[in-house]
């Protein structure tokens, strides 16, 4: 009898830390801006500008020499032009924004949590959710049963053309795992991300893309 109840108790146990598990990754994005109360409250701050679609509050947030896209362009003037030509970017960047974050180094804060310091043609490779509750489905149709939440995993993408055709990908997650997801849902690593600086005691926007 004990020994059942042992195994009972120990089994719920188990349960009971993958479901905190499985909740912290819906949940809870890594972010390690926290460390920071200073970019907490830029990041707020660009937030509010974007949703508020406030230029004028958007301007001191970003640093003078800001870089948009690929570097052909710089300046806090470019990346107004770019949401007054495709303001369907303002939603995406409040997006990745709440997405969490890490610092690439201590003066370099990096959004969403899947950005890097630079990428390369693997990167293709590799998407993470829009949003929170992007769930992966057992065939490409959103009346097919879900499979799993996609969370915040960067998992690989399998770009089959005739899935792709229908608007929906397959991946592959780092345990094994495997599902589809509208095409729509999903991010490639490096195709959006934001870049804070500290310069002095202020953290702007030095890079958007």
């Amino acid at each position: 009898m004990r020994r059942t109840l042992g195994l009972v108790l120990a089994i719920a146990v188990m349960i009971g830390a993958v479901g905190r598990e499985a909740r912290a990754q819906v949940d809870s994005p890594p972010d390690e801006a926290t460390r920071e109360p200073a970019l907490v409250e830029a990041r707020r701050r660009l937030i509010d500008a974007l949703e508020r679609r406030d230029e004028i509050a958007l301007r001191p947030l970003l640093h003078p020499e800001v870089v948009v896209g690929n570097g052909g362009d710089q300046g806090p003037q470019d990346v107004i032009d770019l949401l007054r030509e495709r303001p369907a970017f303002a939603d995406q960047y409040i997006a990745i924004l709440r997405m969490g974050g890490h610092f690439g180094k201590p003066d370099l804060f990096m959004a969403p949590f899947a950005a890097k310091p630079s990428y390369g043609a693997d990167d293709d490779r590799y998407v993470f959710a829009s949003r929170p509750d992007v769930v992966l489905r057992t065939e490409p149709r959103e009346d097919a049963s879900v499979a799993r939440a996609l969370g915040h995993a960067i998992v690989e993408a399998q770009f089959d053309e005739n899935v792709m055709k229908l608007g929906w990908v397959k991946i592959v997650g780092p345990a094994g795992y495997a599902g589809y997801v509208s095409v729509n849902d999903v991010f490639t690593v490096g195709e959006i991300f934001i870049h804070f600086r500290k310069t002095g005691d202020r953290w702007l926007v030095v890079r958007m893309y």
